[in-house]
């Protein structure tokens, strides 16, 4: 932001520009002008400027806000599980859940954080530090259920890739939730099969 907000008017203001900005751009993409964003707003393009540079200030605010709230949304779910743990996948479903709820408004606006903001910037930190916590916290739910060997922590991380590219390649398009989940259960199972004791255990149950 060029100028932080410093009062609770100003702070609406930011919210409202924001507001406008995320409906112009999931409408008509990279396309949409700071005049047309500030119009929908409700305010003088100048009175815009006083806060963004530009449109790309504007579309980094956005996703650093998205990866704030989505962050939290996974993180939340990643604490309940190590205090009462469900099974492996009830959790994924659960964070399966959480991503689609994250991103199933607006996913046109979803799709252009992707490729621009998200890449670079504050929002592209935020990512990298939220995949680095997420990894650690998948990889021993694998070890926990009995999954993952012979390196639990490289079958997370694939996990977590391959979620991150369907999400954004694919299920921005076509919005399918119940094909996301078997997606990602066939991720788990490709990268963290059962280990032969598991398999025992559970045939001899």
């Amino acid at each position: 932001m060029r100028r932080s907000p410093r009062q609770q008017r100003a702070w609406e203001t930011v919210d409202v520009l924001l507001e406008a900005a995320a409906q112009m751009f999931d409408r008509e993409g990279l396309s949409a002008t700071t005049n047309r964003i500030a119009a929908r707003a409700g305010y003088s393009v100048g009175s815009l400027y006083q806060y963004f540079a530009d449109k790309t200030a504007l579309l980094e605010a956005l996703a650093t806000r998205h990866v704030d709230e989505a962050a939290g949304a996974v993180r939340a779910i990643l604490v309940e599980a190590r205090t009462d743990p469900p099974s492996l996948d009830q959790l994924m479903a659960s964070l399966v859940d959480a991503i689609i709820a994250s991103h199933d408004d607006r996913r046109g606006l979803h799709a252009i954080m992707h490729r621009t903001a998200s890449r670079t910037g504050a929002a592209a930190r935020r990512v990298e530090r939220f995949e680095a916590e997420t990894v650690p916290e998948i990889a021993f739910h694998l070890v926990r259920a009995g999954r993952g060997a012979p390196d639990p922590a490289l079958a997370a991380s694939a996990i977590v890739t391959g979620i991150d590219g369907y999400l954004h390649r694919v299920f921005l398009v076509t919005g399918d939730r119940a094909e996301f989940h078997r997606v990602v259960g066939g991720l788990v199972d490709l990268h963290a099969p059962a280990s032969s004791r598991t398999s025992e255990t559970t045939e001899s149950s």
